[in-house]
């Protein structure tokens, strides 16, 4: 039913309160490619065509989600594949340098751009933007039920994108 899914973001955050970077394939599965069709590398530009963003709370709001299909087309067979694509920004705390007391003073919570990313020969777009906003969902719940344990909060997002 699936080619791929594709977590698409930022491995590092700028230190800049509103920054724009080139967005990375940071995980997918599965990691190998299909004899039939391989995973093409610049899917992260459809993922996010306008790069990778992260922000300050100010600029935008965890509950900015958006949705949107794109189509990858093989040159030789003129095959279609589907990408739906969830993006929505997840939270993170950038620490600013300096010594240990001004690292703790001037941490920043800020949120970056993260795609979720289905690619399939099946035009399920509905069902499977379902399946990508549970995803999300149990992201963010997992973030918020432990936001006083940093580790923890980014243990799922450590063992979803290594």
């Amino acid at each position: 039913l699936l080619d791929y899914i594709c977590i698409v973001g930022s491995r590092q955050t700028s230190a800049d309160s509103h920054s724009l970077q080139l967005p990375e394939l940071l995980r997918r599965y599965p990691p190998e490619d299909h004899s039939d069709f391989a995973l093409p590398p610049d899917v992260v530009f459809f993922c996010q065509p306008e790069g990778c963003v992260t922000a300050s709370y100010r600029r935008t709001s965890q509950r900015d989600t958006n949705s949107f299909v794109f189509a990858l087309t093989e040159k030789d067979t003129s095959r279609v594949r589907y990408g739906i694509c969830v993006n929505f920004y997840r939270a993170i705390e950038r620490r600013t340098t300096g010594s240990e007391p001004e690292v703790r003073r001037r941490r920043q919570k800020c949120l970056t751009l993260v795609s979720f990313c289905i690619i399939s020969h099946h035009p399920f777009f509905s069902s499977f933007r379902d399946c990508l906003q549970i995803l999300r969902r149990m992201l963010s719940t997992v973030q918020n039920h432990n936001r006083d344990k940093r580790h923890k909060r980014d243990l799922i997002w450590t063992l979803l994108t290594t």
